[in-house]
């Protein structure tokens, strides 16, 4: 399957999921939805703020192959362009290992001689790159660490969807769900820290559809 199906396919399952979890203090079997809720995405570019990257079309063919997959118990449309889903009962675990499964598709090879990996020492967070250990945080639980961790959790490269990035990057303190602009900001810090530190260490993101994935290079000394 192609890397663009898969990101189509991440999209409308990543939006039952989410209306799913809305009722999870009680058991859910069944909900309602409209096709274009399904292939809507919330982080859509500002010059293009009605962007729906998934047809009517191809949104009826991944819920009929969710059914096939057994991640959804049935689906039922209308002429209205309506779906009724019926969830099996482990729906949230299925859902999550799918999701998980289909994001281990790593960009062609962009980090591929760039083993950087994540310690921590004494509650503090370092990045290390052969020998050289750079001290990314004071803390575990700064937006810095969260967006790090997040981002090469299996491996950098790894695409993930904003949404989820957003999620993991939100801290008690915030009052408002976050947009996209805090996963650039915290970007930032990042690579201040790492002018500071003197690392040749250079992190950037690269968007593509609803996805994102952290990019590693290093400058060249001299």
């Amino acid at each position: 399957m192609s890397e663009k199906a898969n990101n189509k396919i991440k999209l409308v399952l990543e939006n039952i999921l989410y209306r799913h979890s809305l009722g999870v203090e009680y058991p859910v079997l069944g909900i309602k939805f409209t096709l274009y809720e399904l292939g809507f995405w919330d982080e859509a570019p500002v010059y293009a703020p009605n962007f729906r990257p998934v047809t009517n079309e191809e949104i009826t063919y991944i819920l009929e192959k969710l059914v096939d997959k057994n991640i959804l118990k049935s689906v039922d449309f209308d002429e209205n362009n309506n779906c009724w889903i019926d969830f099996p009962e482990n729906f949230n675990i299925e859902a999550k290992t799918y999701l998980e499964e289909i994001s281990l598709k790593k960009i062609k090879a962009y980090n591929k001689n760039e083993k950087i990996k994540i310690i921590t020492e004494k509650g503090k967070v370092f990045l290390l790159d052969g020998s050289n250990k750079i001290k990314l945080s004071e803390r575990l639980n700064t937006r810095k660490t969260k967006l790090i961790k997040h981002l090469s959790d299996p491996d950098f490269g790894v695409k993930k969807t904003i949404r989820s990035t957003i999620e993991a990057i939100k801290l008690p303190k915030d009052k408002k769900i976050p947009t996209i602009k805090i996963i650039e900001d915290t970007l930032k810090e990042i690579q201040s820290t790492m002018k500071q530190m003197k690392s040749s260490i250079q992190f950037s993101i690269e968007e593509e559809d609803e996805t994102l994935f952290l990019k590693i290079t290093k400058r060249k000394s001299g």
